[in-house]
């Protein structure tokens, strides 16, 4: 009766330490049951015993299996951060729009300043043999893209109207008394640039040499 005893317990205990290397490895905690019994199997009976249940687990498990704090960031989790990453990125994708049009409307006004001295001529386009407002326009602005007519007036009808508070270096200035005769780019600190006369030429002048009638911003 004793072997068979035996027997019943070695199985028990088979069962007890294939629980516990199961629980071991999803866990990664290391346990190791001891069996004070006088007739307990030893190590080796466990092997033999255990067989394709036998799992070698290094003592460094804990660092190599994930963790309970791992296992509840689900895909769930990882998609509710998404939305919040994707509102930086569209606000980041504004902000560099908006850097753009101050760097282009910059960018018209340095091209601009290039011709500074340069003759007035009713009626050219030449930026450097010469050009009367609406041409001087032109001609700057086609530099970066941008078909306008040869005529004050019909410039005033692109782009978006803004005021005179809200000019940005790179807008248009309209001016006339009554109806639109000139047309200047501003430069910014209340200046323009512009071809003004023949007397004058393509020159920088304060913002406010005549009554303004609209302001545009076509950039």
């Amino acid at each position: 009766m004793r072997k068979n005893d035996n027997k019943n317990e070695q199985k028990t205990a088979i069962k007890t330490v294939k629980k516990m290397i199961v629980l071991t490895a999803l866990t990664g905690a290391i346990t190791v049951p001891v069996f004070a019994e006088e007739n307990a199997f030893t190590s080796s009976d466990a092997e033999l015993s255990l067989g394709e249940w036998q799992v070698d687990i290094p003592g460094d498990a804990e660092d190599s299996l994930f963790t309970s704090d791992e296992a509840e960031e689900t895909p769930e989790t990882a998609d509710s951060e998404k939305p919040e990453e994707n509102a930086d990125t569209e606000e980041e994708t504004e902000n560099k729009k908006e850097e753009k049009k101050e760097n282009l409307g910059q960018q018209i006004v340095d091209f601009a300043m290039q011709y500074v001295g340069n003759p007035y001529v009713w009626g050219g386009t030449s930026l450097e043999s010469g050009a009367d407002c609406s041409g001087f326009v032109l001609s700057v602005f086609a530099e970066f893209g941008v078909e306008l007519p040869h005529f004050a007036a019909s410039q005033a009808g692109f782009g978006t109207e803004v005021s005179v508070d809200e000019l940005e270096p790179g807008d248009l200035v309209f001016y006339g008394y009554g109806d639109i005769s000139h047309v200047a780019i501003y430069k910014g600190n209340q200046e323009i640039v512009h071809a003004q006369n023949e007397e004058a030429g393509i020159c920088v002048t304060q913002v406010d040499i005549e009554p303004i009638v609209c302001c545009r911003r076509l950039v």
